[in-house]
């Protein structure tokens, strides 16, 4: 999925970022993606390529954006030089390694759950160890003498020598430069926090149908989550005690585990404000039609048999493997077209032999094609939302995920500068005049529901763009 080569994938990156440093120090370089990119490569076993090779390009992109702005020294406005550059060059190397850490933890969650939970926490209580190390070298309130003199007296600490105050030092810099990382909250504890959150949403729009919209300021999903951590909790804080602690904890689990739960990869990007709240009952419902559509199958094609017998052989289905041909017709009824085709590739590499005979000796997990059909369709939602996503973060300068009236304007300009492009000019002005006019009595308005005002006039560029 890199293309003709692993370093494929990199060439469409800043070369600011690659460039050789004129004065010796080091930099990153192309091959340093290129070994990333093989070790992601290593790190699989054949399954889920189309979905690591974009989760791989915005891994990159996002590490060499924040690479880049930290060599420029886009913080404290004095471009790093010296020893602080070359830990900076360190750091981000290891930061794309995170990557293939993932990957290689969601092939092992398939075989063992408990021992990919284990692996997630030792990379997570690892990593603190080296950021740690490098701060020595790179803090900013330090020159580069002084660094190198920091990262020594570290060492000695660390080989078991004296170092004195010099050593005490360098111990207590790293731990006001960098503070640990929290361990990531174990996985069926993130799952009923994920659960408890969306009850508490759903509770909220119950008591808005029953007695109106009483409130000026919508609520997002972010705002129920801070609120389920802790009574310090909500959308303006989270920065303080042990409800900031606990969401950097699901944070870190969110991260650690999206890559092979589905669900949790959602939940993560409904916080971000990628996906609009309703999306994941959205999921929930299609896991259902999922399992409705392989049930019919299974009773179409034993009708002759009782009901007892189809009931113990739904159950093996359950446990053991579906036959692909049921996956080929359920794929079949969900999606058409090149979709359908799109789809059907993926689940013909999750085809393992079974013990049936004929056509039913091919088979794929239930929960492997549960997954596969639930992140096909998370890739074509995001896709199909891409333009506003990027336009809401531009306009949404506070990231609490809601827009003003004076932002929701701003938002449509920002549709129609940008991405105009995709429509015919009277179709613009249509698609401009309709959504001004839903927006005059709004004074607010969550992402969800910019999902839900700008809907028709995705649809229209999705169908212009010859998406289908």
């Amino acid at each position: 999925f890199f293309g003709s080569s692993a370093c494929g994938i990199c060439v469409a990156f800043p070369r600011q970022t690659l460039s050789d440093n004129p004065a010796g120090v080091e930099t990153m370089q192309r091959e340093h993606l290129e070994v990333v990119a093989q070790l992601l490569l290593l790190a699989g076993d054949g399954q889920d390529e189309d979905v690591w090779g974009p989760r791989f390009k915005e891994h990159l992109g996002r590490a060499m954006k924040k690479h880049g702005e930290r060599l420029r020294g886009a913080e404290s406005g004095t471009p790093l030089q010296g020893c602080k550059r070359a830990a900076e060059v360190v750091r981000a190397r290891l930061e794309l390694h995170e990557v293939v850490s993932e990957r290689l933890e969601a092939r092992v969650a398939r075989l063992d759950a408990d021992l990919a939970e284990a692996m997630a926490a030792l990379r997570a209580t690892s990593e603190p160890l080296v950021q740690q190390a490098l701060a020595m070298v790179a803090d900013g309130a330090a020159d580069d003498a002084a660094s190198e003199s920091t990262f020594r007296a570290c060492g000695k600490a660390n080989d078991g020598s004296t170092g004195g105050a010099a050593t005490e030092a360098a111990r207590a810099a790293a731990q006001k430069v960098v503070a640990p990382r929290p361990r990531p909250m174990p996985c069926g504890q993130l799952l009923r926090l994920i659960e408890e959150v969306y009850a508490s949403k759903a509770s909220e729009v119950a008591g808005e149908r029953v007695h109106g919209e009483g409130r000026g300021r919508p609520g997002t999903l972010e705002w129920h989550f801070y609120a389920c951590l802790g009574p310090e909790g909500g959308c303006d804080g989270g920065g303080g005690g042990a409800v900031h602690e606990r969401a950097l904890s699901v944070f870190a689990a969110v991260q650690s585990y999206a890559p092979s739960r589905c669900q949790v990869e959602v939940f993560g990007k409904i916080l971000q404000h990628r996906l609009p709240e309703g999306f994941a009952a959205t999921l929930e419902e299609q896991k259902l039609t999922i399992r409705r559509l392989l049930r019919s199958y299974l009773d179409e094609a034993y009708q002759h048999r009782p009901p007892r017998k189809r009931e113990a052989m739904w159950r093996i289905w359950a446990k053991s493997g579906v036959p692909f041909a049921a996956c080929a017709r359920a794929t079949q009824h969900l999606y058409c077209g090149s979709d359908a085709r799109a789809l059907l590739s993926l689940v013909r590499r999750l085809v393992v032999v079974g013990g049936g005979a004929g056509a039913e000796a091919e088979e794929v997990k239930l929960q492997d094609f549960e997954q596969a059909v639930l992140r096909f369709q998370l890739q074509l939602t995001e896709s199909f939302l891409e333009d506003l996503v990027e336009a809401f973060a531009k306009v949404d300068s506070v990231g609490d995920g809601v827009l003003d009236a004076r932002g929701l304007n701003q938002l449509v300009d920002r549709m129609g500068v940008e991405h105009s492009e995709d429509l015919q000019e009277d179709d613009f002005a249509e698609d401009d005049a309709a959504l001004r006019a839903r927006l005059n009595e709004r004074t607010c308005a969550t992402f969800s529901e910019c999902v839900e005002l700008f809907a028709e006039v995705l649809l229209r560029r999705w169908e212009t763009r010859g998406a289908h």
